[in-house]
């Protein structure tokens, strides 16, 4: 690496296309390393925050996003089509060192090195239980394979993933490296009491609650959570507890409205679909347990974030949540009478529920997101002025 060109500031494009109101996962992942990206010094780095719709964008990354291009026309929101094309031509355009597609799906033309964080393998099943429909696969899943035939980096969130993207495509290996993710930053410090009031208002009820956080979708395995639930609560008896369920409608919202009148617990059950910040993490300080028992996770973002709230979490030992974190108790997921066992285990423990909560604190003391955020730059600066591969690096 020259040593002249590494004391000139990098010139790193970011697609920013899934940060909008509402964000998910992936939004809320690219939110929190550009942050920290753009907290680094002036001299070291200087952000190309490219979005098509840059009114989406928080006010202080919209003073990144060059106007002149990371507004090309497109119809509603970010398509496979503008990563794929507009991506790589705004890149070019404001002269980019290097190009990060925080979504795993991107390309530049021009010469512009890429780096892709990748979340999660799904998009390149063809087949199985947790395949997405025929017509995602297609277009998520082939804009994803082309990405990672020209990557020059690949990022992945956790070592399940980066296992997953070379059992699926052994030519990627050597350009694979992990790099973990920390949780938003309203799970790392105390619920507000204004938050704690909204949360206590929206479910409406002072019965024991039991927290799920998550896109109402078959991979999140809602239904199983609720035939599960079903048999706890009446183990656990009076007072009867209430589940929540805190996440937008998703591919098994029907199912889960149809199975919730056939066993007749419409009272037990809350829907509050997407909640702000404050009202959740309000929710997350207030529920006796979280529980995510996902049938795959690329990465396990709800453990992290309850563990960071030093609440106990029922978890599932699927995917990127193998690599659980010491507040969280597992079950099997694909095990109705499992998931039982484990909420009435937790329901009927305060000293469980508070030993869990206090480790997965203390093993999340020291995680931020400046961490994570000077490993991927060390990858981008290594992308940019060597056009290496990568070794692997630690989670």
């Amino acid at each position: 690496m020259s040593a002249a060109r590494v004391q000139e500031p990098l010139r790193l494009a970011v697609d920013a296309s899934a940060i909008r109101p509402r964000a998910d996962g992936i939004g809320r992942y690219s939110l929190g390393m550009l942050r920290s990206l753009a907290a680094l010094p002036a001299d070291a780095v200087t952000l190309l925050v490219l979005h098509p719709r840059i009114a989406e964008l928080p006010p202080d990354l919209r003073t990144h996003a060059p106007p002149t291009v990371s507004a090309p026309r497109c119809s509603g929101r970010p398509t496979e089509l503008w990563r794929m094309r507009a991506l790589g031509n705004a890149a070019r355009r404001v002269d980019a060192d290097v190009l990060w597609c925080p979504t795993g799906r991107g390309r530049a033309d021009g010469g512009v090195p890429v780096v892709l964080s990748v979340h999660d393998a799904l998009p390149l099943r063809r087949a199985g239980a947790l395949a997405l429909p025929i017509r995602e696969r297609l277009v998520v899943g082939g804009a994803m394979r082309r990405s990672l035939a020209s990557a020059v980096a690949i990022v992945a969130v956790s070592p399940d993933t980066a296992e997953d993207l070379v059992r699926r495509i052994p030519g990627v290996a050597s350009r694979v490296c992990v790099i973990g993710q920390a949780a938003d930053d309203h799970f790392r410090r105390p619920a507000s009491a204004e938050g704690i009031a909204a949360a206590r208002h929206v479910v409406g009820t002072t019965a024991p609650l039991w927290l799920h956080i998550g896109r109402i979708d078959r991979r999140k395995n809602v239904l199983r959570l609720l035939e599960a639930f079903n048999r706890a609560r009446r183990t656990v008896g009076e007072p009867y507890p209430v589940l929540v369920l805190a996440g937008p409608p998703g591919n098994a919202s029907r199912a889960v409205e149809r199975a919730i009148v056939r066993m007749s617990i419409d009272a037990a059950v809350r829907r509050t679909g997407w909640l702000p910040d404050d009202v959740l993490r309000g929710l997350v300080d207030i529920a006796e347990f979280v529980v995510s028992v996902s049938l795959h996770e690329g990465f396990g973002r709800v453990a992290l974030e309850a563990s960071n709230a030093g609440r106990p979490h029922l978890s599932a030992p699927r995917g990127g949540a193998a690599g659980s974190l010491p507040g969280s108790l597992m079950v099997n997921p694909t095990s109705v009478s499992s998931i039982a066992k484990g909420m009435v285990r937790l329901a009927t423990d305060r000293a469980l529920r508070t030993r869990l909560g206090a480790a997965g604190a203390a093993a999340t003391t020291h995680d931020d997101w400046a961490l994570y955020a000077h490993r991927l730059f060390a990858v981008l600066q290594a992308t940019a002025y060597d056009g290496d591969s990568v070794a692997p690096v630690a989670p």
